[in-house]
Parts: structure tokens; sequence; C-alpha cells
């Protein structure tokens, strides 16, 4: 072989080599840059770091829609899981570290029946994310799934296994449309209503059935369309900071029953109980603790199971300082972001 030839075919062996780093690189930047990703997710993921149900959490979606996972052995907690359709999976989250209350914001913009769940108008996917598919669909097959074996005339059991008699509350937020909407709610309802799943009240009869689901309504939901339900199937969220008033408000439209028949929780912004922005660090200051136990217990006259939303959170430390506080001082659902961290917590409590 001549030299010009080993010259050639050496730089073709160069060629060759600068071209398989041209296609491998970026293949290892992308393996590399994928590492970090997820590392930095898991550690800044709320719902991953606390070490909670961190292998349930962890489980694929269609693995985890089972009756199989939900939370087992102890009591259901007082937690209420807010905004809980941004969540990975909604509802089955909660359901997994026992939280037995969850909120969805629906909104209508049509005349058709579909319910899309969203913060705000323009994350609305009215194909996925809707009342029925993210909610009262997976729910109804769930107590369809505990209560296969039902007698004929018995009550069925709720979707906690060791704590069936647990009632689940669904707040459904009316972010528009108020009538609409609460029409909407009600074809979506129907079918758990017919299985006895929900809580109702029977305005004629005075008769309570306290079923597995219990469904409020809350934010901008039609106060009068509530009150004349002959079977009342969905309750009023009733203002924590202003019972009262609220009673009053009832009884004006000319309803004069007591305030749990047409409410069965209460709740209102930490700001609006207490008027303080929650600054100071380790937990509640007396003035807090004292506005606060003031409305816990006038909810608790009225029998109303109560929430404080918008809570301060300046620091993971001082929020689950307020979170324990609340806690001892009677609150029914704490209104939480990240729920591991607030299944410890109260689970500690329990």
């Amino acid at each position: 072989m001549s030299f010009n030839q080993e010259r050639v075919s050496e730089d073709k062996l160069v060629n060759k080599r600068h071209n398989a780093w041209k296609l491998t690189l970026p293949l290892i930047c992308a393996v590399v840059l994928t590492c970090i990703t997820s590392i930095a997710l898991f550690v800044n993921n709320p719902q991953v770091s606390y070490g909670v149900s961190k292998w349930a959490f962890e489980k694929s979606n269609i693995v985890k829609r089972s009756i199989n996972f939900i939370y087992r052995g102890k009591q259901p907690l007082g937690i209420h899981s807010h905004n809980d359709y941004l969540r990975s999976d909604p509802l089955f989250d909660s359901l997994i570290v026992g939280a037995k209350s969850v909120e969805a914001d629906v909104w209508s913009f049509d005349n058709g029946d579909v319910l899309p769940v969203g913060h705000t108008f323009v994350e609305l996917n009215p194909f996925e994310n809707t009342l029925e598919k993210l909610y009262t669909k997976p729910l109804l097959e769930l107590l369809d799934a505990v209560n296969r074996a039902r007698v004929e005339g018995e009550p069925p059991v709720g979707i906690f296994p060791d704590f069936p008699s647990e009632t689940f509350y669904l707040h459904i937020d009316v972010k528009n449309d108020p009538d609409q909407v609460f029409d909407k709610i009600q074809k979506h309802l129907y079918p758990l209503q017919q299985k006895g799943y929900l809580t109702t009240f029977e305005t004629v009869s005075q008769k309570w059935n306290h079923g597995p689901i219990t469904v409020v309504l809350t934010g901008d939901y039609p106060l009068k369309k509530i009150l004349d339900q002959k079977v009342r199937n969905v309750f009023a969220d009733a203002p924590l900071n202003d019972l009262v008033g609220f009673k009053a408000t009832i009884t004006s439209l000319g309803y004069n029953g007591p305030l749990s028949i047409y409410s069965v929780a209460a709740s209102a912004s930490f700001f609006d109980i207490t008027g303080s922005l929650g600054l100071p660090a380790g937990g509640l200051i007396a003035l807090e603790k004292n506005a606060i136990t003031k409305v816990l217990n006038t909810a608790r006259d009225y029998g109303l199971v109560t929430r404080i939303w918008a809570l301060p959170e300046p620091s993971e430390s001082q929020r689950d300082a307020i979170w324990n506080d609340l806690l001892d001082l009677g609150i029914g659902l704490l209104n939480v972001d990240s729920l591991l961290r607030a299944a410890r917590i109260v689970a500690q409590k329990s």
C-alpha cells in the first residue's frame, strides 16, 4: 500500500470515529440530563420525598386504580386534598394515604353535560379532565367493587375497607354559571344516588341516608337550589367565619330547620377568620388560636365539619407547626397541598 493510500485509510478511520461520537454524544447528554431531572423531581416533589406511601405513589395509575390500594388498617385521616385534580392521579393519590376529602373545581361553558375540572378556565381539558372521568365514575366503580357481595336491603359500605361506615367528602367548587353547573352535577350524581351511595336528606320525612359519599358544594353555588331540593343530595359549604349570618340568610329565604340539614361542612380562609397573615414563626399565636377556637366551637354546635383554607406557608416548618396547632384545636379537615407530609402529621396525632 502506498503512502497516499495509507493516509486515505487513516483519514476514513478518523472520520468514522468522529461521526460515531457525533451520534453518541447527544445520546449520552440526554441520558445524563434525564438522570439529573429525575433526581431533581424526586427531591422537590412533596408526594415522594417524605417517605410515606412512597411505593404506592410510584405505582402506575392503572395499578393504583384498585380497591386493593385504598388506605387500610387505621382510621381514615381528616385531610382535605386541595385542588386534588392537579395531582398525578387525582382521587386515588388521596385515597391511598387515607384522606377523606377531595376538592374539584368545575366549570360549564356549553349546553352539554360535561363538567371540565380545572383551577382556571384556560387550564380546562373537556376531553380528559372532567368531573365524571376523575371523580364520579371512579367512585361509582370503587363502590360497586366493595359492595359486590352486599345482601339486598343492607346499606352500602364505604370505600375505606376497614372503616366501611366512614363517609368520603367530595367537595365540588362551582366556578361559574351556578344554576347550569348545579343541574349538570345532578346528572353526574344520579348513578351514585340510585345505588344509595350518596348521603341524602329527605325534606318531607326528615330522614337521613348517611351514604359512603357526601357531596359538598362550595364556591359560587346556588344556595336556593340546594334549599329547594326535596331529596337533598348536595350540601352547602357554610361560611365558617359567619355561621350565624348564614343561618339568618337561610331563614330569610323561608327555611327554618337546623343548619345541619342544609350544610354538613363549613370553611373560610385563614385571614377571614383571624385577620392575620400568619407571619410570626412557630405556629399560631394566641390571637389566632382564640379566633379559630371561637369559630370551631360555633361550627361544632351546629354539627358541621370544619376546614380552613389559604393557610400561611412561609416555610415548611412553619406550615407544619400551624397544621399541628389546628389539629390540636380540633379542625375537622386539614386543607393541604402536600398529601404525604400531612398524612404523617395527622396520623401521628390520631
